[in-house]
């Protein structure tokens, strides 16, 4: 488990190395061990689901994605299986380890591989089959490389404390994002983050301790919907 304590003793490559290795996904938190029972995973289930669909139907209010490159032609409507892929595939996947995150606050490695597996198999099928250009499955990786170099040069900054699962998990997701909006892809990193430093703040103010911390996750799936619901008003604006 990463404190600001144990980072303040680590170099900056030693913290960049127990960032990428450990499994903790949490800013700045050492919880008890709680073991997970099939209630929790249940939960998961059920509200990954809920956060896939409403997070479809709010990318699908538009006919063009903010700033997307994917649609061929203006007023072209996006693909269902684009929309699922780039949008519904992240959600589930934050609501559901969203809620393991508050319970064990942790993201281990196979669920973080099995969503950047599922990611390195729709970006190319999703140009494969034609339901996105090649250039927009360009730039979606190139988003991923560039929010996965950020937060690792922030894990080697002194005192830096980002967790492994949040150094894994955020630039999948974020690459998933820029296949329906670039845009979209960055601003939902940038807003999970202030947010996440937002309730940090908030809780050493009503007197929590320096190793107490936020599961990240569940900000990051309540920023997924933000993000998506300020993209209407933005594209809104463009065609006008």
């Amino acid at each position: 488990m990463t404190t600001i304590d144990q980072v303040a003793e680590q170099t900056p490559v030693a913290a960049a190395i127990s960032a990428a290795t450990t499994t903790e996904t949490s800013t700045l938190v050492t919880p008890a061990p709680v073991a997970l029972d099939a209630r929790a995973h249940v939960s998961g289930l059920v509200v990954g689901g809920v956060l896939a669909a409403a997070s479809v139907v709010l990318a699908s209010i538009i006919p063009t994605p903010a700033l997307g490159l994917w649609s061929q032609s203006a007023g072209q409507a996006e693909p269902l299986v684009l929309l699922s892929a780039a949008v519904g595939l992240p959600a589930f996947a934050l609501g559901y380890l969203g809620v393991l995150d508050m319970r064990t606050h942790l993201v281990r490695n196979h669920h973080n591989a099995a969503l950047l597996g599922l990611a390195g198999i729709a970006l190319p099928l999703a140009g494969l089959l034609g339901a996105a250009p090649w250039a927009a499955v360009g730039v979606a990786a190139a988003v991923g490389a560039m929010v996965f170099v950020t937060l690792l040069a922030m894990a080697l900054l002194p005192g830096g404390a980002i967790g492994g699962g949040d150094l894994k998990l955020l630039p999948t997701v974020a690459m998933l994002l820029a296949l329906h909006s670039p845009v979209g892809g960055f601003v939902w990193v940038l807003l999970t983050l202030v947010l996440t430093v937002a309730a940090l703040v908030v809780m050493r103010l009503r007197g929590a301790g320096k190793d107490t911390g936020v599961p990240m996750v569940p900000i990051g799936a309540l920023c997924l919907l933000l993000t998506l619901a300020a993209l209407i008003p933005v594209q809104s604006a463009l065609t006008l």
